[in-house]
């Protein structure tokens, strides 16, 4: 399973605005303990300045609908208006499908997104796109029980989308609505909806940001981070025949009604196929009909 670091980039250029002295990232290895500060600066993200810069954003490749990301790595590009997938395996348990509308981008982590501030050369989300709107998708194996102050607050997520959903609704310094049951693709899902208080100062912030979970295994570095004051995490649980992921509809406080409406629509039209059967090994009984292993 490809595990995509999403925060790496942007905690390393926290480490260099300490030294000279928010959001979406890279997914993150760690066993769950604290993190030294700063954090380690490799990333498959170069690190973002910690200013604006006047420089625009390189020309980005144009994409066509097909498949985006694979079990190995996801491309980087304009999209074209049209259906695209994430393999089963790299962001999903099973083959992924969605519509995206013109105006969108991705990067190599799999984020989808509109409106990211054109100063920010490195695709890396920050204060500075104050109407950003993002789709992603999530293994998560970990959590922390505060997204403020996340550091040595890690728990396991659990196996079960209750689980999940209940740890996400006591997560401290965000504020979440009663959960809804939803259906993702055609599979169950609990529906909540997270949003950064508006007057939580981040620089009090472990690090400076707010980090809602790590990467896969508890990897701290990564994980999905960096939401700006007012921002909401519309995060829907999915079980997909016993494997939990989720997926995540982020928008800034500034987004506008109709890139809420293209978000939703998006989110609105995944489908998912269930996981493929993996043969057993040899001299091994044989998986029950619809189950797999987990990845």
């Amino acid at each position: 399973m490809n595990t995509r670091f999403r925060l790496g980039g942007a905690l390393a250029a926290i480490a260099v605005i300490v030294v000279l002295g928010f959001v979406l990232i890279p997914r993150p290895t760690n066993n769950g303990g604290p993190v030294p500060t700063p954090l380690p600066s490799a990333s498959p993200n170069p690190s973002p300045s910690p200013a604006a810069s006047s420089t625009p954003a390189p020309s980005q490749a144009v994409i066509l609908p097909g498949q985006l990301c694979s079990a190995t790595d996801c491309l980087t590009g304009t999209l074209e208006a049209g259906t695209y997938s994430f393999d089963a395996g790299s962001l999903t348990p099973g083959k992924l499908t969605f519509t995206v509308p013109a105006g969108w981008t991705t990067n190599n982590q799999g984020f989808v997104r509109k409106n990211l501030d054109l100063q920010q050369p490195t695709g890396i989300a920050t204060d500075d796109s104050p109407n950003e709107v993002v789709f992603v998708t999530f293994f998560v194996t970990d959590t922390y029980t505060d997204a403020c102050h996340w550091q040595g607050s890690m728990v396991s997520a659990g196996t079960t989308v209750d689980q999940l959903t209940n740890l996400l609704v006591a997560q401290r310094n965000r504020v979440a609505r009663t959960p809804t049951n939803v259906t993702v693709g055609g599979f169950p899902a609990k529906q909540v909806a997270l949003t950064v208080p508006a007057s939580l100062d981040l620089t009090k912030c472990d690090s400076g940001v707010v980090h809602v979970w790590p990467g896969p295994g508890g990897d701290n570095s990564g994980g999905l981070c960096c939401a700006a004051a007012g921002s909401t995490d519309v995060v829907d649980v999915v079980n997909v025949v016993g494997h939990t992921f989720v997926v995540v509809a982020r928008h800034a406080a500034g987004a506008s009604p109709a890139d809420l409406a293209e978000l939703n629509a998006m989110v609105a039209s995944i489908k998912i196929a269930a996981p493929p059967a993996s043969p057993a090994p040899s001299g091994a009984s044989p998986l029950p009909s619809g189950t797999t292993p987990s990845p």
